[in-house]
């Protein structure tokens, strides 16, 4: 009986190990083909993974040629979790290349198998700033917060490398990347001011007082600069919306991309002062606006431009704190004046709005707070 039965767990045992394995992670992409380039010294690309799962799965190994690195932002995804795996190439001699990326996860016992090839027409080996990245007409890549956890080997293929320790693996450098292009998309362009893997996509709100003491003659030309500065850096991944507010909340524009520039400088060109300042309801009917948008591994955040003479009741806050139970939106306000009573208000709403308050009293002061702003908000925080 009992060698009845040992056979029987054999012969279970046996049909488990033959039954095939469910992949849980889906990707974005596995053939990246980046076209013909002109000049770089460094070729960068990005996909996404989605664990669509009902187990958590781990991106564990990558295995690849030497010439390229790859960065995840997450290592753990839950059930349902996006993440975003960096490749960066860098090559030792112009012409075409084609590498293979072997990515091991938990999910399953043979790795996903990502293919990349192109044709680098003239290596820039003097020129290290010279690293360009594709772009996707789709939408925005969430992104994780977290460190890197997925490391290339030192040597090809190379299948002897350890799961990283995640409290003792060191991020290199990071470098600037974005999403890969459609095969037909050979399209190149930098982000100096914003890399994607240093900087998290941007769902923001600007929320313009265009009440009568806003119609000094310096305040909003000063805000349209610093405007105009920061739609100049926004990148496909960043999505912008405006509302104006003075006896009446406004929505001028809902969840435009940062490629859309000159729809969004047309918009800023059409702000114009007028009524009377209802702030506390505008930040209300804002922080709604950025919720409805809300980008879960994202920089989420309400810019407030005002001379900020309105306030803001216990009661406005309850209200405030309530919608942002489940998601965090940041406020900052950015003030004009010197009106002691306006700039305490500014400053107690950013404080609770886990903001900055930003004083402009000059142009030269004002033309880059805003980008400055949105970058210390989206900065991704490597270990």
């Amino acid at each position: 009986m009992v060698l009845i039965r040992l056979r029987v767990a054999l012969i279970v045992l046996n049909i488990l190990f033959l039954l095939p394995i469910r992949a849980q992670l889906l990707f974005s992409e596995t053939h990246l083909n980046t076209g013909a380039i002109e000049s770089a010294y460094q070729l960068q690309s990005v996909i996404t993974v989605t664990n669509t799962g009902q187990k958590t799965a781990y991106l564990m190994r990558a295995d690849t040629d030497p010439e390229v690195t790859v960065k995840s932002i997450s290592k753990r995804l839950g059930p349902g979790d996006t993440t975003s795996v960096f490749l960066t190439y860098t090559p030792k001699k112009d012409g075409k290349f084609s590498t293979t990326i072997e990515l091991i996860c938990s999910d399953k016992t043979t790795p996903y198998l990502v293919h990349w090839s192109g044709q680098l027409k003239h290596w820039k080996a003097d020129d290290r700033t010279a690293c360009y990245y594709f772009r996707r007409n789709t939408t925005s890549t969430e992104i994780k917060n977290e460190p890197l956890l997925v490391q290339a080997p030192v040597n090809p293929k190379d299948n002897s490398n350890r799961i990283p320790d995640p409290n003792k693996t060191e991020l290199p450098p990071p470098v600037s990347v974005s999403a890969p292009a459609r095969k037909e998309d050979t399209s190149l362009a930098p982000h100096e001011e914003l890399p994607l893997l240093q900087y998290k996509p941007n769902n923001i709100l600007f929320l313009v007082d265009v009440s009568s003491s806003m119609k000094d003659s310096l305040k909003l030309p000063l805000v349209k600069i610093a405007l105009h500065k920061l739609v100049d850096a926004l990148r496909d991944v960043d999505y912008i919306s405006f509302m104006t507010y003075a006896d009446s909340v406004t929505v001028l524009a809902e969840h435009l991309q940062g490629q859309q520039k000159e729809q969004l400088k047309t918009i800023i060109g059409s702000i114009k002062a007028k009524g009377l300042t209802k702030g506390n309801k505008a930040i209300l009917a804002g922080t709604d606006l950025v919720l409805k948008h809300y980008l879960p591994e994202g920089n989420n955040q309400i810019i407030l431009i005002t001379d900020g003479q309105f306030r803001m009741t216990d009661e406005d806050y309850k209200k405030w704190e309530q919608k942002t139970l489940q998601h965090t939106v940041i406020i900052s306000t950015v003030g004009f004046g010197d009106e002691k009573n306006s700039i305490r208000n500014l400053k107690t709403i950013a404080q609770k709005g886990s903001g900055a308050f930003i004083h402009v009293k000059s142009r030269k002061a004002c033309e880059d707070v805003l980008l400055e702003e949105i970058k210390e908000r989206s900065k991704r925080k490597f270990k």
